[in-house]
């Protein structure tokens, strides 16, 4: 089942690349990585009816991101920086 807004831009919302993402003061955001010249993850602005970029900070606590960093720390156990784990998935496009 999508978790993607209705009536948003997202043309294909059950390719893998929509999540939910609760933020402690915002409540339920929706957040979708979109395929740009690099993958890019945006969340949902109810406000606005767009997409906004995610901050790093929020991005880490998204489930599908979260598996990410859990395989990447069994990989190489001793890079605690979650951040710099983020930011090494985007430079690798989330791959």
């Amino acid at each position: 089942k999508s978790v993607v807004p209705e009536g948003s831009s997202v043309a294909e919302a059950d390719d893998g690349r929509s999540g939910v993402f609760m933020h402690p003061t915002k409540g339920k955001l929706f957040t979708y990585v979109f395929e740009k010249r690099r993958n890019v993850a945006y969340v949902f602005d109810t406000e606005s009816g767009g997409w906004l970029k995610m901050p790093i900070s929020w991005e880490k606590n998204v489930s599908y991101v979260k598996t990410m960093i859990d395989h990447v720390q069994s990989a190489v156990p001793r890079w605690k920086d979650v951040r710099s784990i983020v930011a090494a998935l985007r430079a690798s496009n989330y791959r």
